[in-house]
Parts: C-alpha cells; structure tokens; sequence
C-alpha cells in the first residue's frame, strides 16, 4: 500500500485493509494480484491509485470500499440471495454483490447500472464483508485523451454506505435466478 501512497487514517484503518487485502490474496491468488486494470479492456481509472504506473485490480477493489466501517471475512450459507446492478442488456457476473433489498445509489456502480440481477448461493461461500466507500465511480470511462473527464458525463460520485459483499469466483459460487 505504501507504493500507492496511500496512508491508512489510523491503527483500524490499517487493520482493516490488511484484512482486506488479506481475503484477496487468499481467495483470488496470485493471478488477481499480477492482474492490472489497465490490461483490460475497459482500461483503468484516472482517479485510481496506480503502482509503479498501473493500476492492480486487487487495488481498484480496496478504493471501493470505505474502511472507516468494519471489514471481515464470513461464510455465507446455502441458499443467501444476493444481487448486483448492471447496464440493461449486460449479462450476469462480477465480483461484487448486495442484498436484494440495497438501494443503488448506494453501491459502487454507475447511474446507469438500474438493472437488478439476483442470484442465491449454492454452498457455504466465502465473502470479504464490507460497507461500499464513497467514490468517483468511473468504471468503463472512455474520456477522449484531449479532453478532461466531466463529471456526470465520464464520472459520478456516489455516496456509498451499502453492506456489499466481495465473491471470490462468484460465476461457480451463486445461481442467477
């Protein structure tokens, strides 16, 4: 974290994003951790924390999350329903999901993303359990390099402050209902 040059606010802070990054290395293995952002087709962030000039998926994934709040690791049992937010016609997936009954607006997507899908847990699943940060959500931003990103347009601040939950290989862990 000190390559980022972000500094954790406090003693808990630091606890709590070593447990954090500790559910991620665990979980994920080392082909998330070698994984950059900027590798991807969506490419990175200008908002995001990089090393060395790229941006570690694992990183993006801790800027999400507001570590004033509780981080833990829990199992979840069979049968929890679970959901995310999507752009209509975006088919299921990702790492991170809510409970069904999370407002939006409170979670790291973008305005757009209006489309609940849900899902139920197959087996005992583990979660990384957080509360989502507030942050400038810019996933997928495509701002020409000759302009600056627009807020609104590019990029949107969200508020956070939902229970969101981090599914380590989540495609083979939950059904799509």
């Amino acid at each position: 974290m000190r390559a980022t040059g972000w500094s954790p606010k406090s003693p808990a802070h630091r606890d709590r994003m070593r447990r954090a990054f500790t559910f991620i290395c665990e979980h994920f293995g080392p082909g998330y951790l070698g994984r950059s952002v900027t590798s991807r087709q969506r490419g990175a962030s200008p908002f995001a924390l990089t090393i060395n000039g790229a941006t570690p998926v694992w990183l993006s994934w801790m800027q999400a999350i507001n570590f004033d709040c509780d981080v833990f690791a829990a199992t979840l049992g069979a049968n929890v329903a679970l959901c995310n937010f999507r752009e209509p016609g975006e088919g299921s997936g990702g790492n991170w999901y809510c409970k069904p009954a999370t407002p939006q607006e409170k979670t790291a997507t973008k305005p757009s993303q209006t489309l609940k899908k849900q899902y139920l847990t197959l087996t005992a699943t583990p979660v990384l359990v957080s509360t989502a940060g507030d942050l400038l959500v810019d996933w997928n931003m495509k701002a020409p390099s000759r302009r600056s990103p627009t807020e609104g347009r590019d990029y949107w601040y969200r508020s956070g402050g939902a229970t969101q939950y981090l599914v380590p290989n989540a495609n083979a862990r939950l059904k799509p209902l």
